[in-house]
């Protein structure tokens, strides 16, 4: 019978609808012969007398209904597709027979639409099955030569073969020792390589005998053949065969199984390739150590150098104004050389004071939580209006942030506004200093502005390095160890931040630092060095922060 010509029996009870569902089908293809059973007893009896393609079963029978028909259905035979049609909206009816082994199924409505389907479900669902025995059939041969592939491989040391002038396989020999039932390959005698090998191993055999010709000389080569499960190596040894005449008479093949071999290689290939990646990586990370090192012995020299040199000044001082005072014996001059000495005293104590708290930061000591920033603020303002008054600077604190808390140390923190206003308040000989706090959804911003002396263009990509202060500041009596900015900028870094600075002579400067909110950031990363995690200080820049008219918020550029 033709793959269209189906046998398919329907077992439904109702007459009228068993007819129509055989018009239907027969309809799309006069070649189908539909039988029918009313009930699922005979149903079953139908099956173990005659072979059917295709069965379609309605729900509603009487005594066993469908799904118990269905059950028994599956028992004679797991191959037969079955089409189940339930009543109109019972999908879980259909979802249990789907359960049951159903094929597919079709829902039975009132105005036999599922009729127009019918056809092609059933031819659909044959289909499938006739494709998966064809799989299955490949797979079961593909199977069958891979393991008599494996067999004649496993059972092999050295084989040898012998072919006759027209490439036909004549005879072989198989070393002592080995399973005759296992290995014997008598499949390939009598038939030309060209026929049982790869078409890549037929062409290196025709190489092969066309250089053993040419030279007189046996030939080597080796080829690789796949299985299902791996891919294994042989080497083959070529000599041609001669009559007494000298006449071409056929060839021998030596073949031996070099898959270990191969293996071990690759082994070795992929171990040195390993062992070679790992000493560059380590040769890399020597060769950074190294730099780290020799940067760090840098700087710790530079860090030697410039406290010497502001260590010096002092003492220099102590030693002048000390000797002068025991040189000179006019008592007027005393509280101007004590004034001098407590001056060089409160720089070198403050000094001493910035160095620890500067050598604190990279360590990361001190417990991290979440800090109020407005509290602080406010703190710090109020520490600072005593001395502001009396040099006649106003002290504003303006506070536009709402729940501006961010992860981080509290006393650092208390330590860097500290440093910011202290700063302004010392070049700001008269007029204002005003700290404005704001913020968005995801940082915190500060800014510290004054109408002082302001900063040289030239100056401002300096002012965060260690012990530097400015040329004109340098010719003031303005108190200050050089090291406060660049505490400032490493704490900022500490906490994953960003400051930068604006400036102009004579009209003031701004500073404004951008600091995460507690919310928007992984507490897990604190306490590192901000110079690992990506935080940037911008020393100039006009980017301004659009949640308000004044706050700024810094660049990350």
């Amino acid at each position: 019978m033709g793959a269209n010509a189906l046998n398919i029996l329907v077992i439904d009870d109702q007459k009228h609808d068993y007819r129509l569902v055989a018009r239907a089908l027969t309809k799309s293809n006069k070649a189908c012969k539909v039988s029918w059973a009313k009930r699922g007893e005979e149903a079953l009896g139908q099956l173990k007398e005659k072979l059917f393609d295709v069965a379609v079963l309605d729900y509603n029978l009487p005594g066993m209904d469908g799904l118990e028909t269905l059950q028994k259905i599956r028992a004679m035979s797991q191959e037969l597709p079955t089409i189940f049609i339930t009543g109109s909206g019972d999908e879980q009816t259909a979802v249990r027979a789907l359960k049951l082994g159903a094929n597919d199924y079709l829902v039975k409505d009132s105005t036999g639409t599922y009729l127009d389907y019918l056809p092609t479900v059933v031819h659909s669902t044959y289909r499938q099955l006739q494709e998966k025995k064809l799989r299955q059939k490949v797979s079961d041969a593909l199977k069958e030569r891979d393991e008599r592939l494996r067999a004649t491989i496993a059972s092999m040391d050295d084989l040898v073969f012998v072919i006759d002038k027209n490439g036909d396989f004549m005879s072989y020999y198989q070393p002592p020792g080995k399973n005759p039932l296992s290995a014997t390959p008598e499949f390939f005698l009598g038939q030309s390589y060209h026929q049982i090998l790869p078409p890549h191993v037929s062409k290196l055999i025709d190489d092969a005998m066309e250089q053993a010709w040419n030279s007189n000389e046996p030939q080597q080569f080796e080829y690789a053949l796949e299985s299902i499960r791996e891919t294994y190596w042989f080497s083959a040894k070529l000599t041609l065969r001669k009559d007494r005449h000298n006449q071409f008479n056929g060839a021998t093949i030596v073949v031996r199984d070099i898959t270990e071999i191969k293996q071990a290689a690759e082994l070795l290939r992929t171990y040195n390739t390993e062992l070679e990646r790992r000493v560059q990586e380590r040769t890399l990370e020597l060769t950074k150590a190294n730099e780290r090192l020799q940067e760090l012995d840098r700087l710790k020299t530079k860090l030697i150098d410039d406290l010497t040199h502001e260590l010096r000044t002092p003492i220099t001082n102590f030693k002048l104004y000390l000797d002068l005072m025991y040189r000179n014996k006019d008592k007027s001059k005393f509280e101007q050389y004590h004034e001098v000495l407590v001056a060089h005293t409160n720089r070198l104590e403050q000094l001493i004071e910035d160095i620890v708290k500067y050598s604190q930061i990279p360590a990361g000591r001190g417990a991290f939580s979440t800090v109020h920033i407005n509290r602080l603020a406010a703190q710090v303002i109020a520490w600072h209006q005593p001395q502001t008054q009396l040099a006649g600077v106003q002290l504003t604190l303006i506070t536009d942030a709402e729940n501006a808390i961010c992860w981080g140390n509290e006393q650092q923190l208390i330590t860097m506004i500290t440093n910011l206003v202290k700063n302004a308040v010392n070049y700001t000989p008269q007029g204002s200093v005003t700290v404005h706090t704001s913020s968005d959804t995801t940082n915190i911003f500060i800014e510290v502005t004054d109408t002082g002396i302001g900063i040289a263009e030239e100056e401002l990509d300096l002012i965060f390095d260690r012990f530097y202060r400015g040329k004109k500041v340098g010719q003031l009596t303005i108190p200050g160890s050089g090291i406060g900015l660049a505490l400032t900028k490493e704490i900022v870094l500490e906490h994953h931040g960003s400051i930068r600075v604006e400036s102009q002579l004579g009209k003031g400067t701004t500073f404004y630092v951008s600091l995460p909110r507690a919310d928007m950031i992984d507490t897990g990363l604190f306490p590192a060095n901000g110079h690992e995690t990506g935080a940037v200080v911008q020393a100039n820049g006009r980017s301004h922060h659009p949640g308000n008219g004044t706050a700024a918020q810094p660049s990350t550029d």
